[in-house]
């Protein structure tokens, strides 16, 4: 599942990011790591719209079973879809 790894590489960089952030503890760093989550974030954004495109229904599917970044939501909604297929 590529879609799954791209989410999980996205939450990972997020946490270095936070993590940096907590490490220096500075209103720069802090202000600095704002902007790098929010323009990864418009990045998420934007590479999902490019994917509707491309995959469409599939892509909508894809949605539906896995969040943006929520990952408990994430284990909620792959349990959930494991139930169905079954």
């Amino acid at each position: 599942m590529q879609g799954e790894k791209e989410i999980r590489i996205y939450c990972m960089r997020m946490l270095i990011i936070f993590g940096l952030m907590m490490i220096s503890r500075t209103i720069l760093s802090i202000l600095v790591c704002a902007i790098l989550i929010a323009m990864l974030y418009l990045g998420i954004l934007s590479e999902e719209k490019e994917n509707l495109k491309k995959f469409g229904k599939n892509y909508e599917e894809y949605i539906k079973r896995v969040p943006r970044l929520n990952i408990l939501e994430g284990v909620r909604r792959k349990c959930k879809y494991k139930e169905q297929t079954l």
